[in-house]
């Protein structure tokens, strides 16, 4: 009986201290500006659980480079991470008849990180600033990944086809600290 109680007060304790880190990748192997809005769900849940985190404002990943938000010392979304280019504010939402409310990163992350897990990412791709192509969500609802992981644009003026890819790892080898890394890939061929 001793050892059973020891066993499960082990447990309880594995499970109190157990953390899931999510840094979030985007790379842009392209010849496109990618203009994009991060949004965020809570962990548990799927499209249309509250709370919902998103980027205030859209951001530009330049062609050939790269946007992280990665810090591996918080549990959670890392809201407060520096990056470039930097999110100053996001919007929260905390139920479908409550508003829009702007949070601070660091609200964001103190309140709402451990609880969150990227959803989706709003993109357009943009040639020199202009046009519109391959504009939509690119993400996961559920465990189900929802436009497809290919998405192409071929044709004048560019005769190129853009794919693009949302995929996870999951690094469970210590299982109290678990990390979930999201990467999105653009790339052209």
């Amino acid at each position: 009986m001793k050892k059973i109680t020891i066993l499960l007060m082990f447990l309880v304790n594995v499970v109190a201290f157990a953390q899931t880190k999510r840094p979030l990748y985007v790379y842009n192997y392209t010849q496109f500006e990618v203009e994009f809005q991060i949004n965020t769900v809570v962990e548990t849940g799927d499209w249309g659980d509250y709370p919902i985190l998103k980027s205030d404002n859209t951001y530009v990943i330049s062609p050939y480079s790269n946007f992280e938000k990665v810090n591996l010392s918080v549990n959670g979304v890392a809201f407060a991470a520096p990056s470039t280019p930097a999110i100053a504010i996001w919007d929260r939402k905390t139920s479908s008849g409550a508003p829009w409310m702007l949070t601070p990163p660091v609200l964001g992350q103190a309140v709402f990180g451990p609880t969150q897990k990227w959803h989706f990412i709003k993109k357009e791709l943009q040639y020199n600033g202009v046009g519109s192509y391959l504009s939509g969500n690119i993400g996961f609802e559920g465990n189900t990944q929802f436009d497809s992981f290919d998405e192409q644009y071929i044709g004048a003026p560019f005769d190129t086809t853009v794919n693009v890819q949302w995929f996870e790892t999951v690094d469970d080898t210590d299982p109290t600290n678990v990390i979930i890394t999201t990467y999105i890939l653009f790339g052209e061929f």
